[in-house]
């Protein structure tokens, strides 16, 4: 059973702060807009952020097994997944500043995401996304929990032959 829930989230105009069962604030989550340019292609997106410490506590305590964070699954690209559950070939991407104009936002960061996607398809990864201020909640937890479920269903049926 996880720490903190929806129930004990507060919203604040900074984001929402998570709460533990003492009370303290567990996770924080910022919303934040660009920073204002005085040339438009030149804005810089900070983007809602997390915390990967926390993010993992949360699974943990969810029942999921630890996730790699920043795992570079490709031998020759850089590419890396945000959590990746590489036994089970699974990854969690987090899609930030898909409304600030940042990366995953930008028609060029777009069109990257979309060939690192399909290079791990390739490889046999099945992906999940999520925005930053779903990265604790439970229905993100469900949806890792059955991709798990599924891709180790898969693993021990892809030996068999009928």
């Amino acid at each position: 059973m996880p720490r903190w829930t929806l129930e004990q989230a507060r919203e604040t105009k900074a984001g929402k702060v998570f709460f533990d069962r003492q009370g303290k604030p567990a996770l924080k989550v910022e919303y934040t807009k660009p920073a204002e340019s005085k040339r438009k292609k030149n804005r810089i997106a900070s983007g809602t952020k997390y915390n990967t410490t926390v993010v993992k506590q949360y699974f943990k305590e969810c029942g999921l097994p630890e996730p790699e964070v920043e795992f570079r699954f490709h031998p020759k690209r850089k590419w890396k997944f945000d959590f990746a559950f590489p036994q089970q070939r699974v990854a969690l991407e987090v899609e930030g500043g898909i409304f600030t104009h940042g990366a995953h936002g930008a028609i060029s960061g777009v069109l990257r995401d979309i060939q690192k996607y399909n290079a791990a398809a390739t490889m046999g990864w099945l992906m999940l996304r999520c925005l930053p201020v779903n990265i604790c909640m439970q229905e993100t937890v469900e949806m890792v929990r059955q991709t798990l479920g599924a891709a180790r269903n898969d693993g021990e049926q892809g030996g068999s032959t009928s």
